[in-house]
């Protein structure tokens, strides 16, 4: 009986730097906009071809630690 080796290994969706900076910057510029509001504008300035997805938005944003944590019931920390 032939053994399986295990899982492949999970790739998430990482963008390029140009793109992860792009985000970084939009949310600098404009931080009371959300991930998915930032995803349609760079969708926007790419003829609505989308270059990332909310949760991408999300993801670069906590890596960069732009992200804010929330407590509990989901309101924001004072």
């Amino acid at each position: 009986m032939e053994e399986f080796a295990s899982r492949v290994a999970h790739k998430l969706n990482y963008k390029s730097e140009e793109i992860v900076q792009r985000v970084r910057d939009m949310r600098r510029e404009h931080p009371d906009w959300g991930k998915a509001r930032i995803a349609q504008e760079m969708a926007k300035a790419n003829n609505w071809v989308p270059l990332v997805s909310p949760n991408t938005v999300k993801r670069i944003l906590r890596d960069a630690d732009m992200w804010p944590e929330r407590g509990v019931g989901g309101k924001k920390e004072p």
